[in-house]
């Protein structure tokens, strides 16, 4: 096999996953509006401690301190450099990783009929 029958191959592979992966993307979410214990968003404002807001979770009565909130946009992950940062990005770069590796058994062949059978589930009037 070619280098570039090979890298034809592997481009394939990522084609597949980014599409199967994109399946599972939740889109826009917000990060760390919850109580970092316990995961309530159930949460009043404390106190202030150095200039710092301090929380109290209604669900386990824990206090934590003011979090940052990171508000992921994206609509397709990685589209911006932002998304790097983004926790979001992370986990879709990990359920890519899943699907590329599942995919690394099949052929030519097999991968271009997966292909052409995610193309018709995403448009079943074609």
């Amino acid at each position: 096999m070619s280098f570039q029958d090979v890298f034809s191959l592997n481009q394939l592979r990522c084609e597949i996953a980014m599409q199967q992966s994109l399946k599972q993307w939740q889109g826009p979410k917000i990060y760390g509006a919850k109580c970092p214990f316990c995961g309530s968003i159930k949460y009043m404002k404390y106190s202030l401690d150095k200039g710092r807001q301090r929380y109290r979770c209604q669900q386990c009565r824990r206090r934590f301190t003011e979090r940052t909130q990171f508000e992921c946009i994206c609509q397709i992950p990685g589209k911006t450099v932002r998304c790097h940062e983004c926790p979001g990005f992370q986990t879709f770069v990990g359920i890519m990783q899943q699907h590329t590796d599942k995919l690394r058994g099949l052929n030519l062949q097999q991968l271009q009929k997966l292909k052409e059978c995610l193309k018709t589930s995403e448009n079943p009037d074609h």
